[in-house]
């Protein structure tokens, strides 16, 4: 999906289990105005390899300016984590989450 405000929109609209075949391993993004990455997270403990070896830099908006942002993270436990992913001068933070509500 290509998002203009965010470098690497990946299954952050449906979560992970919509794009099952899918990776997104090793990639460097700079320069996005929203997110260097926008994708859901998983259940701790869990591990992902899917999502490993990403770095985001150099992220500034007027309003935003984040390396990952968590979208749609699991609901079934309070515990929600993303690994193998590095990010600096974000002009925010480096990882925000987007809690799922019910």
């Amino acid at each position: 999906m290509v998002d203009k405000a965010g470098a690497i929109s990946f299954c952050a609209y449906g979560g992970a289990e919509e794009c099952p075949d899918m990776w997104i391993r090793n990639n460097t993004v700079a320069g996005s105005v929203y997110g260097g990455f926008v994708m859901p997270g998983h259940a701790c403990g869990e591990g992902n390899r899917r999502f490993s070896g990403n770095v985001a830099h150099s992220m500034k908006g007027t309003i935003s300016g984040h390396g990952l942002i968590f979208q749609n993270v699991p609901s079934e436990t309070q515990c929600v984590e993303w690994d193998g992913f590095m990010a600096y001068k974000c002009y925010y933070q480096g990882a925000f989450g987007y809690p799922s509500s019910k």
